[in-house]
């Protein structure tokens, strides 16, 4: 089974790194490139023009494998569909970057508006399934049951890991990285634990977002 995971991994690398020329390439050709605020680092005004929607690439790459290979159960498409949403609304704030032709994107209270719906929608089908509320911490043993707070933590799982992805980005391939590292680290601990869906999601999207990674590094070609 561990040979299969790491087999998800390869291929999701591999697909990034295919699709990512082709990518790059027709973002270039119709101008969806980043615009720089003026207010920062004059180093980043050489960043102007270098293609966004990178995010594209590496979500292409997960579901085509999770197509073919993944696990067919409620957790994986869970997942998914949490993975899709935080991709639109990335779209949509590149795409309200590209028409308005400026450094920010979505409002942040617009962000955090698709950032509640999403986590609204995932907690309705977590309680409608029957999903334990229980909340364990196994290195001191000890678990709790949050009952109708449960929703409000998966509220705040699904805002704070989204935000947390933005804040750390900044540099070339900084967020890329930092989210290859945590992924292999949740794969891990899944595949120790049995979460057989749970560690192959973690170990697709590590290698698709370390294929895309190889674009991101400084000069990053694509962000």
């Amino acid at each position: 089974m561990r040979s299969h995971l790491y087999y998800a991994m390869l291929l999701t690398f591999l697909a990034s790194l295919i699709v990512g020329p082709p990518v790059i390439y027709y973002l270039r050709r119709f101008k969806l490139g980043q615009h720089v605020r003026n207010d920062g680092p004059q180093r980043h005004l050489k960043k102007t023009g270098t293609p966004t929607l990178g995010g594209m690439i590496f979500l292409f790459s997960l579901l085509v494998i999770s197509l073919f290979l993944a696990p067919r159960t409620l957790n994986y498409y869970l997942m998914i569909m949490v993975t899709v949403g935080n991709g639109a609304i990335g779209l949509a704030d590149d795409l309200v970057k590209f028409i308005h032709k400026r450094p920010l994107g979505l409002k942040a209270r617009n962000k955090l508006l698709g950032q509640v719906i999403l986590a609204v929608i995932l907690s309705i089908f977590l309680w409608g399934t029957g999903h334990s509320t229980v909340i364990s911490f196994p290195l001191v043993d000890f678990s709790i049951n949050l009952g109708p707070l449960y929703p409000f933590f998966v509220m705040f799982i699904i805002i704070g890991f989204s935000n947390a992805v933005n804040l750390t980005d900044g540099l070339d391939g900084l967020a890329a990285g930092t989210a290859v590292i945590s992924l292999l680290a949740y794969f891990f601990i899944a595949f120790s634990m049995g979460l057989t869906d749970t560690a192959f999601f973690c170990a697709a999207l590590a290698g698709a977002c370390f294929g895309f990674l190889i674009y991101n590094l400084h000069p990053a070609k694509i962000f």
